[in-house]
C-alpha cells in the first residue's frame, strides 16, 4: 500500500491518523480493501457494519 501511496508509512503515521477517520471514511476504505478479515500482520480486523452489510468476505488482505 505505501508504494501506491507513494509515501514510507510506518506505525506511528498509522496511529496518528487512524485516530482522525469517521466512520464513513473506515467503511469506504474496507470496501475498497475487499472486506479484509486479517491484517498483513496476520491480526484480526474487526467486522465492521460495511462487512455484515455483503456475503462472500475473504480471509485476509492477500484474498
Amino acid at each position: 500500500m505505501d508504494s501506491a501511496l507513494k509515501v514510507e508509512i510506518d506505525e506511528e503515521m498509522v496511529c496518528g491518523i487512524e485516530h482522525h477517520m469517521n466512520k464513513q471514511f473506515t467503511d469506504a476504505l474496507c470496501t475498497m480493501l475487499g472486506h479484509p478479515r486479517k491484517c498483513p500482520h496476520t491480526h484480526d480486523i474487526p467486522m465492521g457494519e460495511c462487512c455484515k452489510q455483503i456475503k462472500d468476505i475473504p480471509k485476509d488482505i492477500s484474498d
